[in-house]
């Protein structure tokens, strides 16, 4: 990375002045992307969009529901990203967590979930019934959290609710055309909330 900067300067090339800005906030070389804001990597970068590019982050603000939000809590561990996600203490367990969770969706959200969760519990129990029952999970249900972070488990399943990652990608789902249908149409239907 260095040696594209040293390269632009000695060369005395043109460069997009919003690397300055990012290099005023203190971002290192290596965080320095610019990107559309709706990405997992943008948001967590959301509370720099604002200094960064004040004019297009009112545009954003008026356009888009709740990213002012997104924007103060991508900065607390309750929102936080990744594997660093914190299971609320007011509940015992990623499971409760995440039903408490399902129970915000709206109906057909949360069905959605629902049947994709149920795909997730059927293929353990097909593929893994041995490694499951070793480690002492009930039979018809999945990990709350395991040390392996590749392993789908209960705190997944929050990932993917608090991140609305309707299609699943965290639990292994793949995108079918049935399912971008749905998603189009449950994004009609709630546009005007």
């Amino acid at each position: 990375m260095d040696d594209i900067w040293t390269y632009v300067g000695k060369n005395d090339l043109p460069y997009n002045v919003i690397y300055d800005r990012m290099l005023w906030l203190g971002m290192s070389p290596y965080e320095m992307r610019i990107n559309e804001p709706y990405g997992p990597e943008a948001r967590r970068g959301l509370d720099k969009f604002h200094p960064l590019e004040p004019e297009t982050w009112s545009k954003i603000v008026e356009r888009v529901g709740g990213v002012n939000f997104g924007k103060i809590s991508g900065l607390t561990e309750l929102f936080a990203r990744g594997n660093r996600i914190i299971r609320p203490e007011s509940f015992k367990t990623w499971k409760e967590y995440a039903f408490f969770l399902l129970s915000t969706y709206p109906p057909e959200a949360r069905d959605h979930y629902l049947r994709r969760i149920n795909v997730l519990i059927k293929w353990w129990q097909d593929n893994r019934p041995e490694e499951l029952a070793a480690a002492g999970v009930p039979e018809g249900d999945i990990y709350d959290e395991h040390s392996n972070p590749k392993k789908e488990t209960w705190r997944t399943v929050c990932r993917v609710l608090l991140e609305n990652d309707f299609f699943c990608t965290k639990l292994c789902f793949g995108v079918n055309k049935r399912e971008k249908e749905k998603f189009d149409a449950l994004k009609a239907k709630y546009r005007d909330l």
